[in-house]
């Protein structure tokens, strides 16, 4: 079916969507790139916090709310997987 529906889109327009999408992937590494290093707010503390327990092995842990580390589904869990992905792969 995608096979089908590929070959029913012009090479011009997958070429103009694969490079939409490179150019916006490389406008986000680039915003992370130059704002590296600033001070976390919002909800980034936390998602710092479980990000490095995951690297640790902590799946869905936190020290929400009360400051102790313990298993928690305080937050949902796709993004602090993410973020602990990213973790693992390159550093904090």
């Amino acid at each position: 079916m995608l096979r089908r529906w590929l070959s029913e889109v012009d090479r011009r327009e997958r070429t103009l969507l694969v490079a939409a999408i490179l150019l916006g992937l490389a406008v986000r590494v680039g915003y992370v790139l130059i704002t590296g290093g600033h001070h976390l707010t919002g909800d980034e503390p936390e998602y710092d916090i479980e990000g490095r327990f995951l690297v640790h092995g902590h799946f869905l842990w936190s020290t929400t709310p009360y400051g102790i580390a313990h298993a928690s589904m305080w937050k949902a869990p796709i993004y602090p997987a993410w973020v602990g992905v990213w973790y693992a792969l390159i550093g904090h």
